[in-house]
């Protein structure tokens, strides 16, 4: 027989319950402000975060709610879904693949070829300006820009501004994943890797100017 002092039907089981259903109370108090003050894309931001709060104390309460009476009506869905989360990290589906795009314009040329002759300067690929022969173009101050500073070198660039960017965290699909490693002959597209399935974790885009 269980006591009602502690752990399932306890007293405390219950007042931790009233205390995540008054914090689920207060955050989808604050939401619903938030949602009726939106007047344009400027308030989104507030909305979103608001919404957070309420996933996150709606989770709260569903897990107090269980950890009482084991059930967890009218939560079910959401308590199977943080259940589904947890087979899912199982051993072997833990890897992440980040996913990105961005867009950037060129703004000023003239910069952009000085700051590829400095980045190539920083790798060592090629000499000072006035000793380097080769003209730089556009083409090659971009690939040494790349070079000398990573995948994200074009954020520091000169002479570049992004348009907008999206980031996708995707937990790729083990299955397809042992699949390639067993191919013999592994694809040479560059592109390959955004058409591996799986789930997708979370995604963050934004434009920075119109």
């Amino acid at each position: 027989m269980v006591s009602q002092d502690e752990g399932e039907f306890s007293a405390d089981s219950a007042a931790e319950v009233r205390a995540a259903g008054n914090r689920l109370l207060v955050a989808l108090r604050d939401h619903i402000e938030s949602a009726s003050r939106v007047r344009g894309p400027a308030h989104l931001t507030a909305l979103d975060d608001s919404a957070d709060a309420v996933r996150d104390a709606l989770a709260d309460y569903a897990d107090a709610q269980v950890a009482h009476c084991g059930e967890a009506a009218p939560f079910d869905e959401l308590v199977e879904a943080d259940e589904q989360d947890e087979i899912d990290q199982e051993p072997g589906t833990a890897l992440l693949s980040r996913l990105s795009r961005t867009d950037f314009m060129i703004v000023d040329e003239a910069a952009l070829l000085e700051d590829g002759a400095r980045a190539g300067v920083e790798s060592g690929r090629t000499p000072p300006a006035v000793l380097d022969p080769k003209p730089m173009t556009v083409r090659r101050a971009l690939r040494l820009i790349l070079q000398a500073r990573g995948p994200d070198g074009l954020w520091r660039a000169g002479g570049v501004r992004p348009l907008w960017s999206e980031t996708i965290l995707l937990r790729p699909d083990p299955v397809e994943i042992e699949d390639a490693a067993d191919d013999p002959e592994p694809d040479d597209d560059p592109l390959a890797i955004f058409d591996v399935d799986g789930q997708i974790v979370a995604v963050d885009s934004e434009q920075f100017f119109r």
